[in-house]
């Protein structure tokens, strides 16, 4: 939980209906519902899992090669051909082993206390606790822990990218929704809870990692390809082939498609240094999009290629905005974090952008007091992110994590990493300003995506009044704390 919790005992003034229920309410509807937890499946026998990948279809095939040619006299034919199947088995068997634990891991997403309110009072509780109809009260730093109802909210931003993979925090409006799992980047709530465990849609997530197609193992994929090679040549078929790329294509329909680096990038530190990634036909793709607007939001400096740079400049449909996380404006705490770039790396990936797409607006996430984050290394963050000219900071504060290197690290104390979000935040909100008092005077080209609400080229928030789902011409009259008014 990210912010004090000086008033949790104290009594508040509310309306009835914003007072809560009572305890023997919630103790009733706990019972009735059960904890809020996410439903944890029977972990899979790992003797059954390797089993079964020694035995499949390929597998058994490979065996009985193994047997043939020990009993033509070739010994090392056999070992060799048991030593590969035991090396894809043990291979398939760790990479489903691991998926199967995929959804146990998301609970760990959720936090382990909350504050509620009940009996007209602010109370903590377990999460576990929390039963539809409790009033959660949010900040800046909590872990959304039920899918919420927004009652009312107060500059509220969250992050959803754990469901949508999306890492631009949204701003919703009073009756939307927030959902378990996701993150309050900045603002404050008071919501209603909407469902608990099972009935969450982070409970849906995991239900979705369980009931996955297992990917077939390197072994399974090759002997596929030679059969489908062989059939292809034997019946003189053509063969067809598609790009990642296409898959934009197939979006025709929509009015916005965000690409995303996890969608386009290989998640190695090896691939990530391949020259020219991504690819040709994701990058012509681009420059020959089938929807209107198209904004890029990557995820590492890595990706953001020349070829890359150069199909975002020659599209007329790419918006001028990316959002390239930084997490750190020092170098130390770069590596510590295993981030693989440094500040020089990423300043002249910004540069080279600006160079082709001239005005074009920059956001960036940043993880404040990481491990070992000294106030020089934070405050060489703040000038990094002066120097880059950026218009938005997504500040998280550090909080370790199971399973990580840094899990029982976590030197920099609770009110260092308030007060240095608290200095990011506000240097990011005058930038904000900075760039929408910049527009005043001037026309944008608006995709309204809410009623009374849309996004520029740039991604600046704009309140217009138009139907949902329409790009429109606006000037800009006045620059609100919500965003840039339209005449």
């Amino acid at each position: 939980m990210g912010r004090q919790r000086d008033d949790v005992a104290a009594p508040a003034t509310t309306a009835p209906e914003r007072r809560g229920l009572t305890t023997p309410e919630a103790a009733a509807r706990l019972r009735r519902d059960g904890p809020n937890v996410l439903p944890v499946p029977r972990p899979p026998s790992p003797a059954l899992l390797l089993v079964r990948q020694m035995t499949h279809f390929f597998a058994l095939l490979l065996w009985a090669a193994a047997g043939l040619a020990f009993l033509g006299g070739l010994p090392q034919l056999a070992v060799a051909i048991v030593i590969v199947v035991l090396v894809n088995g043990v291979f398939a068997f760790v990479q489903e082993y691991r998926a199967d634990r995929a959804g146990r891991r998301l609970r760990e997403l959720l936090p382990a206390r909350v504050i509620v309110r009940r009996d007209g009072r602010r109370i903590m509780v377990d999460a576990a606790d929390l039963v539809t109809g409790d009033i959660v009260l949010l900040g800046a730093g909590d872990r959304v822990s039920a899918d919420l109802e927004l009652l009312d909210v107060h500059s509220l931003a969250l992050d959803e990218s754990m469901l949508t993979g999306e890492s631009v925090p949204v701003h919703p409006d009073p009756g939307g929704r927030a959902h378990a799992g996701t993150f309050v980047v900045e603002g404050e709530a008071e919501t209603r809870v909407a469902a608990t465990g099972g009935r969450t849609r982070l409970a849906g997530i995991a239900a979705l990692t369980r009931q996955a197609h297992r990917r077939p193992s390197p072994l399974t994929l090759q002997l596929r390809r030679v059969r489908t090679s062989r059939a292809a040549s034997a019946e003189n078929v053509p063969g067809s082939f598609t790009s990642s790329g296409s898959s934009i294509v197939a979006l025709a329909r929509s009015r916005r498609l965000v690409m995303t680096g996890t969608g386009i990038s290989l998640r190695t530190s090896v691939r990530r240094r391949t020259p020219g990634w991504p690819g040709r036909s994701t990058c012509s793709s681009i420059r020959e999009p089938a929807v209107p607007r198209l904004r890029f939001v990557t995820s590492h400096p890595w990706d953001l290629s020349d070829r890359l740079i150069e199909a975002m400049r020659d599209s007329p449909s790419v918006c001028e905005h990316l959002h390239l996380p930084v997490q750190s404006g020092d170098d130390l705490v770069l590596r510590r974090m295993g981030r693989q770039y440094t500040i020089g790396h990423y300043l002249a990936r910004l540069e080279a952008i600006r160079a082709a797409v001239p005005g074009i607006a920059l956001s960036t996430d940043v993880i404040v007091g990481f491990c070992g984050e000294t106030e020089a290394a934070f405050e060489a963050t703040l000038r990094t992110v002066e120097r880059a000219g950026i218009t938005k900071v997504h500040v998280f504060p550090y909080s370790p994590r199971p399973g990580t290197r840094t899990a029982g690290v976590d030197a920099v104390p609770p009110q260092a990493k308030k007060e240095r979000s608290a200095r990011l935040r506000a240097l990011s909100h005058e930038l904000c300003l900075r760039r929408w008092r910049g527009k005043l005077g001037g026309e944008d080209v608006v995709l309204v995506d809410r009623p009374g609400r849309g996004y520029g080229d740039d991604y600046s928030p704009w309140l217009v009044d138009a139907p949902v789902g329409e790009l429109v011409r606006v000037p800009g009259a006045a620059v609100t704390e919500e965003g840039i008014r339209a005449a």
